[in-house]
C-alpha cells in the first residue's frame, strides 16, 4: 500500500518537474524575490542586465532561493512580465511554498552552486575603530563634525583568501533621518548614509566606499530627500567562489537594489534593478 502511494505522488509531481526548466548552459538570471525585480544576471560568466537577459528567458525557469544566511530551497518562475511604458523593470514572479515566504528570502539565483559558502557574521556595531573609520571617511569628504552611528556591522571573507573582509552601514543618527514615506524631511548639512568595507591590502588595512551618500550643505528644496543606502546581504551571485554585496538605496520618489563585486582594492557595482526616475 505504501510503495503503491509513493509511485502516484512521483506520477502527480511528474508533469510539474517537466515543466520546470533549467537554464540555458551559461544563462544564471537573478531576481530580487520581494519585488520581482529582474536584475539581468550572468551570460557565459559576464554580467549582463536585464534587457539583455529578457530575451534569453522563456519562463518557469528554476531558481535557487537565498536569505542573509540560508538556502531556503528552489522555486520556479513566471513568465517575464514586460513594463508597456518602460518605466519599471522587467519582472519575475516566484512560486514560494508557505515556508519559503516566511523565512523572507531575497535573492533567486538561476544557478545550481551554493551562493552562500560563507555566512556573515553579526558583530556588535559600537567598535570604536570601526567608529574612527567611519569619521576619518566622513572628514576627508567635507563632514568632519558629523556624529557617527554604524547600523550593521558584518564579518565575512568574500574572496576565500582566508581573509575575513568587514562590512559596515552607518547613517546620521538625526531623529527622523532615513525614514522614507512622504513627510520624508530634506536633508541637513552632515546627514550621511554610507555602505563602507574594511580590508586588508598589502598589509595595510584600508576603507573601501561600496555606495555613499554625504551631504556637505543644507538642501535647496524641500523635495531633496536623502538617498539611505541599506546593507542586504553578501552571496556568490555569478558562481565564482567569491562573494558579491548586495544593497538597498531608497528615496522617496524611487528605490533599488545592486550588487556590488569586490575587485582587488575597488568594488563595482555590477547589476541594478528598482522602480522610479
Amino acid at each position: 500500500m505504501i510503495r503503491k502511494l509513493f509511485t502516484l505522488l512521483i506520477l502527480c509531481a511528474l508533469p510539474l518537474l517537466a515543466n520546470a526548466a533549467t537554464s540555458p548552459s551559461g544563462i544564471h538570471p537573478v531576481v530580487a524575490v520581494q519585488s520581482g525585480w529582474l536584475f539581468g544576471g550572468t551570460v557565459n560568466s559576464k554580467w549582463v542586465d536585464s534587457y539583455v537577459m529578457v530575451p534569453r528567458l522563456t519562463g518557469k525557469e528554476r531558481y535557487r532561493l537565498y536569505s542573509i544566511t540560508a538556502y531556503l530551497g528552489e522555486a520556479i518562475g513566471s513568465k517575464l512580465e514586460i513594463p508597456e511604458d518602460g518605466g519599471s523593470m522587467p519582472k519575475v514572479d516566484l512560486t514560494l511554498t508557505k515556508t519559503q515566504s516566511e523565512k523572507k528570502p531575497l535573492l533567486a539565483i538561476a544557478g545550481a552552486w551554493n551562493a552562500l559558502p560563507r555566512v556573515p557574521k553579526v558583530q556588535h556595531p559600537n567598535q570604536v575603530v570601526y567608529r574612527q573609520a567611519v569619521q576619518a571617511l566622513l572628514a576627508a569628504k567635507g563632514v568632519p563634525h558629523a556624529a557617527v552611528q554604524i547600523t550593521k556591522l558584518w564579518r565575512i571573507d568574500l574572496d576565500g583568501d582566508g581573509q575575513e573582509e568587514v562590512l559596515i552601514e552607518a547613517i546620521t543618527p538625526r531623529k527622523g533621518f532615513g525614514e522614507i514615506h512622504e513627510g520624508t524631511l530634506p536633508y541637513k548639512k552632515g546627514d550621511y548614509s554610507l555602505l563602507l568595507m574594511r580590508k586588508l591590502l598589502h598589509g595595510k588595512v584600508v576603507t573601501i566606499p561600496i555606495a555613499m551618500s554625504i551631504y556637505t550643505h543644507d538642501a535647496e528644496s524641500e523635495t531633496d530627500y536623502p538617498m539611505i543606502h541599506t546593507l542586504v546581504a553578501a552571496l556568490d551571485v555569478n558562481g565564482d567562489g567569491s562573494m558579491e554585496i548586495i544593497g538597498h538605496n531608497e528615496a522617496v520618489i524611487e528605490r533599488g537594489m545592486n550588487i556590488y563585486q569586490l575587485q582587488r582594492d575597488h568594488i563595482k557595482d555590477v547589476l541594478g534593478a528598482g522602480d522610479g526616475p
